[in-house]
């Protein structure tokens, strides 16, 4: 990626980003007037430091007696208000800017064959430009093996060379250690271990697609501000944006780091969009859709540290207080000091699913990487525990008085009422409970009671799939005549999270072969619209890309695609929340990758009434014509396997290899059922 002119600090998405996990930083300004952001992960405002009585959002007292009434309520009536679970919001904080680092170079100022690039595979960001008869060129990069941030600027003139180096590490002594370690090696050196250790992390996936329009040739802004969702796409953009999140995730996240946010690694200011904190109802989990199909597994272990030591210890204290219930249990607004209590409004922060959704990371970790170290000691303790929460929570249906168990009380996602059995809910909970058993195969937990409560369980549990009188899939379970199933734009696909990127209704409810399920998601997604009508987020039009593909949609799924590169992708490539004057939002470029991943592939895990038998994996679901001669290198697939294939001027897969020492009898086929292998 590169830019002919200089990055703007404060002028919107302009810069290029790099970071090391831990630090972030972005350079701005004119030659000799220039400024390096710096940010790291830990830098947030509030927790128990600044306010004593912190209590990660969690009530004094137990409030169960308040949630047998909430229940009674909405078993009565339907509906119900969750207002009095909320907790106090005292001491959330925000992420906050470490500094800037301002460089003045006494140049004149004016400046000529200025550039500043940024190279995606080694993570080295370059500026070059010449003042009279003297050329310069800068360095920017962070360092994980070193732990450090390194900017390196020369100037030449004749033979003569200037050299000035700047380090920035975490804070006291390991600042001092990691300095000390990393300026006893040369530059050339620390480009060379930078370099090694990006390549190690982001070559073993290639992405090749046709440059059809030779835009490798043209500017980056240019790239985007040309790009036209009623045109015909451009691969070339598409597979660099592809990149370009993979990239964004391995700068983002890495051992001894935190997740990334809502804003990733990087804020210019400290009024950046909600503080740029973690959200758990689509946003973080998004930003590691990439990850498990491209083998990046190192940047996951900023997640399941997080999960383990932050959520679910304070978690099990909001399970006991909140919920009367063992296990753990999260919300949607969290941050770095363990906050997993209801903050705020119910429509946004009733919502207890989230670390049921998180654990198809752990789940899906696992089937690609066939780690059982990880499930045994990481993975599986996680997806038991927030198991035992939902099997304790799980009533039985007052209201429909059908037998089933379900949820209550439940929101979906920003949208509608406080009720029982949403469908979101359902779905999750069907997805967590059948993984969690199939998982205690793997490691080989001999618990006969949770086993038989996870059998009973799922064979009861309403696993919210019910289609409306116009054939869609219902979002709650509340009979239509309530008024709630309307043909509304929401950005969120909440009843659809079983489809995409769930697996309850896709797999596990047979959906995928199912044509009458097919044309109810189908019908769901058209009542849904682009995902410009109410928010225009860059995630909603990503997510409906995605749910298109795996309903072998090619043309749907592709002009979803374009209309997010379109309307969400800055100058910079960074996709913005809600147009192109909005704030950055990592989700956007994690999630556009994970709908081009959807186009490439349908690989779902079969239920466990199906272990042993041969798992079929779709290759090219959704592949444009436009993608014409392209392939895929190093795609990993569940049971341990990895795939190349390519594909024909149609976008049909012709070729296909399998390979690696995978676990249990894979059947590769093509979008038309020919088989590959």
């Amino acid at each position: 990626m590169w830019s002919s002119t200089p990055a703007i600090f404060g002028g919107g998405n302009t810069g290029y980003p790099v970071g090391n996990g831990m630090l972030g930083a972005m350079q701005f300004g004119n030659p000799g007037k220039e400024q390096i952001l710096l940010n790291v992960d830990s830098m947030w405002s509030g927790g128990v430091k600044q306010f004593p009585e912190y209590r990660g959002g969690n009530p004094t007292s137990n409030m169960s007696e308040i949630l047998a009434e909430l229940r009674e309520k909405i078993f009565l009536d339907g509906t119900g208000n969750a207002s009095q679970m909320a907790g106090s919001s005292e001491g959330f904080g925000e992420y906050r800017i470490l500094g800037n680092f301002s460089i003045n170079i006494d140049h004149p100022g004016k400046f000529d064959d200025y550039k500043r690039s940024l190279d995606l595979e080694t993570g080295t960001y370059r500026t070059s430009y010449r003042v009279d008869d003297s050329n310069y060129n800068t360095l920017l990069f962070c360092s994980h093996p070193s732990r450090v941030a390194d900017t390196n600027y020369e100037s030449r003139k004749g033979n003569k060379a200037e050299n000035y180096r700047f380090l920035e590490g975490k804070s006291a002594e390991r600042v001092i250690y990691h300095t000390y370690n990393a300026i006893h090696l040369t530059m050339k050196k620390r480009v060379r271990e930078q370099t090694k250790d990006y390549n190690a992390n982001l070559n073993g996936f290639i992405l090749d697609l046709p440059d059809h329009r030779n835009s490798s040739k043209a500017e980056t802004a240019t790239l985007f501000a040309r790009y036209r969702a009623e045109g015909k796409g451009d691969p070339f953009v598409e597979s660099l944006l592809f990149d370009y999140s993979r990239y964004l995730l391995l700068a983002s996240s890495r051992k001894r780091s935190l997740p990334p946010s809502v804003q990733g690694r990087w804020i210019e200011r400290m009024d950046r969009e909600r503080g740029a904190e973690y959200s758990a109802n689509i946003h973080l989990q998004a930003n590691y859709w990439v990850a498990h199909q491209t083998g990046m597994d190192d940047t996951l272990h900023a997640l399941w540290e997080f999960l383990k030591n932050t959520l679910a210890t304070r978690g099990s204290e909001t399970a006991k207080l909140l919920y009367n219930a063992s296990g753990w249990v999260a919300h949607n607004e969290l941050n770095i000091f363990g906050y997993t209590g209801i903050k705020g409004e119910a429509e946004w922060n009733n919502y207890p699913i989230s670390a049921a959704w998180l654990m198809q990371h752990v789940w899906d970790h696992f089937e690609y990487s066939q780690d059982r170290t990880f499930l045994r000691t990481t993975g599986y303790p996680l997806m038991r525990d927030v198991s035992k929460f939902w099997l304790s929570q799980l009533q039985e249906d007052k209201y429909s008085k059908d037998g089933s168990l379900v949820a209550n009380p439940c929101t979906s996602p920003e949208h509608g009422p406080t009720t029982f059995g949403c469908a979101h809910f359902q779905q999750l909970i069907h997805q967590i409970l059948e993984t969690t058993r199939r998982a205690m195969r793997h490691v080989k937990v001999c618990d006969k009671v949770f086993q038989s409560k996870l059998d009973t369980a799922i064979s009861h549990l309403d696993k919210g799939l019910h289609l409306t009188s116009q054939g869609s899939i219902k979002e709650w379970k509340l009979p239509e005549s309530e008024g709630h199933e309307t043909d509304d734009k929401s950005q969120h696909l909440s009843h659809l999270v079983g489809w995409f990127p769930g697996y309850s209704i896709a797999s596990f409810q047979d959906g995928y072969r199912n044509s009458t399920i097919q044309q109810a998601v189908k019908s769901s997604l058209e009542s849904r619209g682009t995902g410009e009508e109410n928010g225009n987020s860059s995630w909603a039009k990503a997510w409906r890309a995605a749910c298109w593909a795996r309903l072998n949609n090619t043309e749907q799924a592709y002009a979803h695609l374009r209309r997010l590169i379109q309307s969400n992708i800055a100058e910079n490539g960074l996709s913005t929340s809600s147009g192109p004057d909005s704030p950055f939002q990592m989700s956007g470029n994690m999630a556009l990758a994970g709908a081009i991943l959807s186009m490439l592939v349908v690989d779902l895990p079969l239920p466990h009434s199906r272990i042993g038998e041969a798992r079929t994996v779709v290759l090219g679901p959704a592949i444009p014509s436009m993608w014409a001669g392209g392939k895929v290198t190093g795609l990993m697939l569940r049971g341990g396997w990895k795939v190349d294939f390519s594909w024909d001027a149609n976008g049909k897969v012709d070729k296909a290899e399998l390979h690696g020492k995978g676990r249990g009898e894979v059947v590769l086929v093509n979008v038309d059922g020919v088989i590959m292998n």
